[in-house]
């Protein structure tokens, strides 16, 4: 079987390196003779992330494999890797207002032409908000042999906006969910380390997606010196992504540290590769996260963690994600929304309370091996 995977790869951010592993995961276990093609907006970078999560990427798969890497925005380079595929995939991430989804959709058009099947593989559904965008991603919907979203929120939506492919629509979970189970299974637990790991992302460089909570930095100024206040602990700015397109986190972190003042906080200036990336959130004493992919990884990898949510608390993906693992209890006193407010002067990030929802990887897994039984047949 070979599966090429294009998406929003060559902008990568910890997330989506996350979400690849995970989909490498599950792939592996259907096929463990799989061969794997990846487009990249911008390969030079993919060439250096895939190179630093090689090892990590082969413990998910349970094999060691290659990856080829071709330049998805090349119309030559991207049919012939769909030519030479059994499987198209659009591999995580969200359908949303971006010109590179134009790409995604000539991919899935040229794929039908050529009788190749497509899947959307653990996708988000939105912001759509331009009808160029949404046509896009109907299309994608309607050529896609099933299209498995990442929560049921997506799922819905994608229900609503394509009711014609409603019984070729799932959903699971993000696959990143899967990588950091792995994670877990495979590392020795260890005592916690005495420092707290933060994520914020800057707003601003969202354009209008997010516009109802764009704020200056005195919010995110506020709770680090509210977590500073409250225990004596260093604080650890760790950024999600590093790269100019997409908005390099380490811009907003080392301006907050800048006003801020304090010795105890420092900013991760060093980019880190996946697995280091889930080292620091596993073994700090507590977390906070903002971008979707850290509340993830923070939850699944450390449990005593706090979300500065920064979509819609009830529409919105985070908050999607809290009800889907079950922890709309358990995140009541952990929770702060940029949209509606709340209150964050009670955290106390000293506690040992966790939420453990690793157990529930069997669930999530097994339900992606009977989604995708049929195409690896």
């Amino acid at each position: 079987m070979t599966v090429t995977i294009i998406g929003w790869y060559g902008t990568e951010t910890l997330g989506d390196r996350a979400i690849l592993a995970g989909i490498f995961h599950v792939i592996f276990s259907m096929d463990s003779s799989c061969r794997v093609r990846l487009g990249s907006l911008h390969p030079v970078l993919t060439e250096r992330t895939l190179l630093e999560d090689k090892d990590f990427y082969n413990g998910c798969a349970g094999v060691d494999f290659e990856i080829a890497i071709f330049d998805s925005l090349s119309e030559k380079q991207l049919r012939l890797n769909i030519s030479d595929s059994d499987l198209v995939v659009v591999g995580g991430g969200p359908l949303m207002d971006l010109q590179e989804m134009n790409m995604l959709g000539y991919a899935f058009r040229y794929a039908s032409v050529r009788h190749k099947r497509c899947l959307l593989l653990g996708c988000g559904w939105g912001p759509l908000t331009q009808s160029e965008s949404m046509h896009t991603g109907k299309e994608l919907v309607r050529i896609s042999a099933m299209s498995i979203f990442r929560d049921d929120i997506s799922g819905k939506l994608a229900e609503n906006a394509s009711p014609d492919a409603a019984d070729r629509i799932i959903s699971i979970i993000d696959p990143a969910f899967l990588s950091c189970c792995v994670y877990r299974k495979k590392r020795t637990a260890a005592s916690p380390e005495e420092f707290i790991a933060v994520n914020f992302r800057d707003l601003t460089a969202e354009g209008d997606h997010y516009s109802r909570s764009r704020m200056d930095d005195s919010m995110f100024v506020g709770i680090i010196r509210q977590v500073l206040s409250s225990t004596q602990l260093p604080v650890l700015l760790v950024p999600m992504h590093t790269f100019a397109i997409g908005g390099d986190d380490r811009i907003i972190l080392e301006r907050i540290a800048q006003k801020v003042k304090d010795d105890r906080i420092a900013v991760q200036h060093s980019p880190l590769s996946l697995e280091q990336t889930m080292d620091c959130f596993s073994s700090a004493k507590a977390c906070i996260g903002m971008r979707f992919h850290s509340v993830l990884m923070q939850t699944a990898l450390n449990g005593n963690n706090y979300i500065v949510d920064y979509t819609h608390p009830r529409e919105g993906k985070i908050g999607g994600l809290i009800r889907q693992l079950g922890m709309t209890d358990f995140y009541a006193g952990r929770y702060y929304s940029l949209q509606t407010g709340g209150d964050y002067s009670h955290w106390d990030f000293c506690s040992d309370s966790t939420f453990e929802c690793v157990s529930k990887y069997e669930m999530f897994m097994g339900r992606y091996i009977k989604a995708l039984t049929p195409f690896f047949k």
